[in-house]
């Protein structure tokens, strides 16, 4: 006999065991009255039954999430049996529980609006992932006694609320906290151990990245060819192409070796829309429509580049990291903790420095707004304008990166 969920939860216990068909795979049963009248929750097949858990202790969502996730564990021709009891592997990965989750969630489709799934894709793959690492063991980011998980997500949040409201920060790791009761539900992490809580505080008003003034680019650029701090090597060639290049820290660590290419007779990388920190509509990444970014290369760019490929040449990220695990290029954080090292704590951060190229780049090169903004990524205009206006201005942006890398130079960057 099949009914809804709602008729079996209200169905009362009689003399007799019952069990119920509740679709899906998913089935429900009630315990004779002499034995407490219990209602519970199993999945099965034509020759294995397994329980699932008793009610309230497990609700309907939680049931068919496990339902899922048994078939396709008994499809792999694993025994019942031992789902749940598989050891934490190398293969339970953060990446590997987002994919999961995100999995389930989806073909959950009438419990998820679509704009909501749209949202923790974007909120997963675009934000944590890039931040966390994907490769990062689930085991690794339990939140117990000699474990890092906890700084790992207190990280995430320190570094997306930079610039940003603490309401964004709020909802990644909402969905963060989400994937991780996940990966409890299926016993890829230990009860009790989720490292996504929510901090007792958070900042709703926006803050705005501290910035320097173009009279104290000089010393800036001193400490920074100085490197007092004694911050890797790499570290420092980063910020550097960070500086001449307006691209976000999040972008400029991801860059690839086989991105460099000509447009229109001109030497750039061409940056993929999808590429953390370019701010491209999900939609159009998907559709295909999305436009990448390119970046003009200038002599003291490529000067740059070319102490690295004596490095990184046969690597496929520029920036490869060869001491991380978290990531296989240099990590996000990077450029701004090695400014905190400087000494530029609240006075400059990797995002801030953007501001003085968009201020300097107009008051002091004279170059338009617009040509200045093309070159940070932004896309201009209304959708209309958008959909309509294809021109790079490839040569008028190739004229200001000339002119912004001399006067870097000018003002005492080493390349």
């Amino acid at each position: 006999m099949t009914l809804s969920y709602t008729e079996f939860v209200r169905t009362p216990a009689n003399g007799k065991r019952q069990k119920f068909g509740l679709g899906g795979g998913l089935y429900g049963g009630i315990e004779p009255s002499k034995k407490g009248g219990g209602h519970y929750l199993y999945w099965r097949n034509r020759k294995h039954e397994k329980r699932l858990g008793t009610l309230p202790r497990i609700n309907e969502k939680k049931a068919r999430r496990k339902v899922l996730a048994l078939q396709d564990w008994v499809a792999k021709g694993n025994h019942p049996k031992l789902f749940g009891k598989h050891s934490i592997n190398k293969k339970h990965t953060f990446k590997y529980a987002v994919d999961h989750y995100v999995k389930t969630i989806s073909a959950d489709g009438k419990d998820i609006k679509e704009v909501t799934l749209r949202n923790y894709k974007n909120q997963l793959y675009n934000q944590a992932l890039p931040r966390i690492g994907g490769d990062t063991l689930l085991k690794d980011l339990e939140w117990k006694e000699g474990s890092k998980g906890r700084s790992f997500l207190l990280d995430m949040v320190n570094n997306l609320k930079e610039g940003r409201t603490g309401e964004q920060a709020r909802k990644v790791l909402g969905v963060c906290r989400q994937v991780f009761e996940y990966a409890i539900d299926q016993d890829w992490m230990s009860k009790g151990t989720n490292p996504a809580l929510h901090p007792k505080k958070w900042t709703q008003t926006k803050t705005h990245n501290p910035t320097i003034s173009w009279a104290e680019v000089p010393k800036f650029l001193e400490d920074l060819n100085n490197n007092e701090c004694k911050g890797f090597p790499e570290t420092v060639l980063v910020v550097k192409f960070m500086l001449m290049s307006f691209l976000r820290a999040s972008t400029v660590v991801c860059l690839q070796w086989d991105w460099i290419t000509e447009k229109g007779g001109i030497k750039c990388f061409e940056i993929p829309a999808g590429t953390a920190g370019l701010k491209r509509s999900e939609r159009k990444i998907k559709e295909g429509t999305a436009k990448p970014h390119y970046v003009p290369l200038t002599d003291e760019m490529e000067d740059l580049l070319d102490q690295i490929k004596n490095k990184t040449g046969w690597q496929k990220y520029i920036f490869h990291s060869p001491r991380g695990k978290k990531y296989p290029h240099i990590c996000p954080d990077a450029p701004n903790k090695h400014l905190i090292n400087l000494g530029y704590k609240g006075k400059l951060t990797a995002h801030g420095w953007r501001s003085v190229a968009l201020t300097a780049g107009q008051d002091v090169l004279k170059f338009p707004h617009y040509i200045i903004q093309m070159q940070m990524g932004h896309i201009l205009g209304d959708s209309v304008r958008q959909a309509y206006d294809n021109a790079l201005l490839l040569e008028e942006r190739k004229k200001f990166m000339d002119a912004w890398s001399d006067a870097l130079v000018e003002k005492g960057l080493d390349i």
